[in-house]
């Protein structure tokens, strides 16, 4: 009796080693996994970032490849065609596979497979800031004759699916102006023929169907009026008022609440051929918003009125890589900027001005209170 005791005792111990071994084995496998899988998100997360910089970095060198005077009139749509430019400083990658331009150290392992620019695109998109001026070229590949402005994009309406949008009766002033409404946007249009007179601009030159300066207001409301056209210029004729633009209360699926076509009138002393420089001052009146611009030629069937930008906002498409990860950005970029003055004096604070006529000297003092 006493043995068959002792054997009982023997196997409990035995079965609780082994429990305790397995709940140990299992805990610690479950530990190392946890390990490995947080280790490989570390890793997966290092290279996506890694290879996220060398598609930056390619944004960057063709940039700089666009800079360059031997850029000029080539084409860069082929993969790291870039590197082809004159005065590119770039290098391929250590592993002599054709894999790309290497970035950085070659341990890194960092490179863009493919580089394309696109010098010619469909539109010019940007966001403008509150009283904000932006200077576009209107350079296109073909004659144009129309100009559509989009705004209030999805990221301006922060979420919401409806917009306040006036009848265009009501001009409440910047501190009234509501949160949930569109801005007014003022539209200058600025433009040349071949032949320029500065006489070109004045008043006196504007006839019904030539104009080399116009400004507009397009005021969001809900009614559908005609087109508006850049010859009707409200700071000409005094009775003028800002045009009323539809804008959709539920935009629903459309990129933009707000949209319209403006005709352009042909420069003095040319057609709409003879543009040869062709400028859209913008400023976005009471509050910031994203904009979308299109050229159109009336002319062309429908369907294939939209002239594409030359050179103004150039698209890059960038693909990263760092090991077998990769990552793609695509950029729009400034092909070139024009300084535009926005103003004579900028203060933030109080401005003082004193004036004074005399013939002596001591006469003149610095101090000026206002």
């Amino acid at each position: 009796m006493r043995n068959i005791q002792r054997a009982d005792r023997g196997a409990v111990s035995i079965f609780v080693v082994v429990f305790t071994t397995l709940l140990i084995t299992v805990v610690t496998v479950s530990f190392v996994q946890l390990m490995m899988r947080e280790q490989q998100r570390a890793t997966n997360a290092d290279l996506s970032q890694s290879a996220y910089d060398a598609a930056l970095a390619g944004v960057e060198d063709a940039k700089r490849a666009l800079s360059l005077p031997g850029s000029s009139g080539q084409d860069l749509s082929a993969c790291n065609a870039i590197a082809s430019v004159p005065g590119m400083n770039t290098v391929d990658d250590t592993e002599g596979q054709g894999r790309g331009i290497q970035v950085g150290s070659p341990s890194l392992r960092q490179w863009y497979s493919c580089v394309t620019v696109q010098t010619r695109t469909p539109d010019y998109q940007r966001t403008i800031g509150a009283d904000e001026l932006h200077l576009i070229q209107l350079k296109g590949v073909a004659p144009f004759d129309r100009i559509k402005i989009e705004w209030y994009g999805k990221e301006d309406m922060d979420g919401s699916t409806t917009i306040n949008v006036g009848d265009g009766s009501e001009v409440p002033l910047d501190l009234a102006w509501p949160t949930t409404r569109p801005p007014v946007l003022e539209a200058q249009l600025m433009q040349t023929s071949g032949n320029l007179e500065l006489s070109d601009f004045s008043h006196g030159s504007q006839t019904s169907i030539a104009s080399n300066t116009n400004t507009l207001f397009l005021y969001p409301s809900t009614k559908t009026t005609a087109a508006p056209a850049f010859i009707n210029d409200a700071r000409i004729d005094p009775t003028g008022s800002p045009e009323a633009v539809q804008c959709w209360t539920t935009p629903g699926t459309r990129p933009y609440a707000c949209s319209t076509t403006i005709h352009i009138p042909r420069p003095v002393g040319g057609t709409k051929a003879d543009r040869q420089n062709a400028f859209l001052k913008l400023v976005s009146r009471f509050k910031g918003t994203q904009y979308r611009i299109t050229l159109e030629d009336s002319a062309q069937p429908t369907g294939s009125q939209t002239v594409y930008f030359d050179g103004v906002q150039p698209e890059i498409d960038s693909t990263g890589r760092s090991g077998d990860l990769f990552r793609r950005v695509l950029a729009r970029v400034e092909a070139g900027r024009f300084p535009y003055p926005e103003a004579a004096v900028d203060v933030t604070d109080n401005f003082c001005k004193a004036f004074i006529v005399t013939n002596n000297r001591s006469d003149y003092s610095s101090q000026c209170t206002p």
